[in-house]
């Protein structure tokens, strides 16, 4: 075989051997998602959208701040797959990839976690934007079951003091800092209004949408008109009655409510019992 071939074969398998890859022994996919096995079990099933699994999980900063670690709470970490949340290679992505048993290492896109996964008007303290979190992930299970409600009913929705610790759990892994009201309410203000301060008496407008800590919408006002209420009159939860009270026109916040101040241990729809609600609310009108 002369040089020239032999040099020629020599950097096509070099090339070949480094395509997807890294020397940190990070991949990439088709969908721009950085990642590495730890552990691979390529024999064994993928999880589906719409299938929930059972993960072991810890979210850090790439200088090695830990964000969340699941092995700190006292529950399983379930997660129901959705379709990616957002192109680049998302948190769906992540799990999508993986096999039952398989333990990995990925790289995703802190402002699009954040913003499209967890949806998040703002990035905790310690990320900015432009900056890679790191997710180690176990996948344990993937459970078979006809209604994920139920999987949460059964894990979840037990008494109130389990869902305070999922609370905490979320807020945590969000990266949320701001203390509650003394109700328990927790009031994040995204944009400051000039307009007229909502009180006790005054008839609002309002905008919102609301979620669940997993992310699920179950119900918005955005495909309607505004929803219309006087503060005071008994005619909504007490979360909004104290949070929209604090609100000026024009201002977008955030509430986060526990259930002793929604629904309580009683099922409404969606609502499960012991659900905390978050809700993204607009003010537009106060008189």
């Amino acid at each position: 075989m002369s040089q020239k071939l032999f040099f020629v074969l020599f950097v096509s398998i070099v090339l070949l051997s480094s395509c997807g890859g890294n020397k940190d022994g990070f991949h990439k996919t088709s969908s721009g998602l950085e990642y590495k096995f730890i552990k691979e079990n390529s024999e064994n099933a993928n999880p589906r959208v719409n299938e929930v699994v059972v993960l072991n999980i810890e979210i850090s900063t790439e200088d090695g701040h830990l964000l969340f670690a699941s092995a700190d709470t006292e529950r399983k970490y379930l997660k129901k797959i959705d379709d990616p949340s957002h192109p680049g290679g998302s948190f769906e992505d992540a799990i999508l990839l993986m096999h039952l048993n398989d333990s990995a290492i990925f790289k995703i896109d802190a402002y699009n976690y954040y913003t499209f996964t967890e949806s998040l008007e703002r990035l905790p303290d310690k990320v900015k934007k432009g900056d890679k979190i790191i997710f180690k992930i176990g996948l344990s299970k993937i459970l078979q079951v006809a209604n994920y409600d139920d999987v949460i009913l059964e894990q979840y929705h037990k008494n109130e003091e389990t869902e305070l610790k999922l609370l905490q759990e979320y807020l945590e892994r969000t990266g949320i800092e701001v203390a509650p009201q003394e109700s328990g309410l927790y009031y994040i203000e995204l944009e400051k209004g000039s307009g007229k301060q909502a009180a006790r008496g005054k008839t609002v407008s309002v905008h919102y949408t609301g979620t669940f800590i997993d992310g699920r919408l179950f119900d918005t006002s955005l495909d309607r008109r505004p929803f219309q209420f006087t503060i005071g009159l008994g005619q909504v939860i007490e979360g909004w009655e104290e949070g929209i009270a604090l609100m000026k026109e024009g201002e977008k916040a955030r509430l986060i409510i526990p259930s002793k101040l929604a629904y309580g241990s009683i099922s409404r729809g969606e609502i499960l019992p012991y659900s905390t609600l978050i809700f993204d609310v607009e003010l537009i009108s106060v008189k």
